[in-house]
């Protein structure tokens, strides 16, 4: 083999990995935000989010449901080629940012309430460090 079969071969398998990397990522981003009752209170705040940022729409019955609602989105994005998922994995990137500033604008507001990143940061520092009883 020489060194140009080479090069062809480890572009595809580092294009193939980012594609499942991207995907991947987007397959735990998306559950934990759809299911968040303060990020997305109601029905139409999911189907603009869902066609806003994902750029996917689905049928009213689908947004009744929160876990049928992630099942299609996972499975629709699994479905993607590379750079459409990128392209979605970037866009989730831009709304999770803007996420972060306006809750820094909020807490800086508002310093007792509690947002949906400070209940992970709380998490996870449970999870790093238990008690022991």
């Amino acid at each position: 083999m020489n060194s140009h079969d080479e090069k062809l071969i480890k572009d595809f398998l580092l294009a193939f990995a980012d594609q499942k990397e991207s995907q991947l990522n987007i397959n735990w981003i998306i559950p934990t935000l759809i299911f968040s009752r303060k990020l997305f209170k109601n029905q139409n705040e999911t189907k603009k989010f869902t066609k806003e940022v994902l750029g996917i729409e689905y049928k009213d019955y689908v947004y009744r449901s929160r876990a049928m609602l992630t099942g299609k989105i996972l499975k629709d994005i699994m479905k993607m080629d590379s750079p459409t998922s990128l392209t979605v994995l970037n866009n989730l990137i831009t709304f999770i940012k803007t996420l972060v500033v306006s809750n820094i604008e909020d807490t800086e507001q508002l310093k007792d309430t509690d947002s949906f990143f400070s209940e992970w940061s709380n998490f996870l520092k449970k999870t790093e460090n238990p008690t022991s009883k």
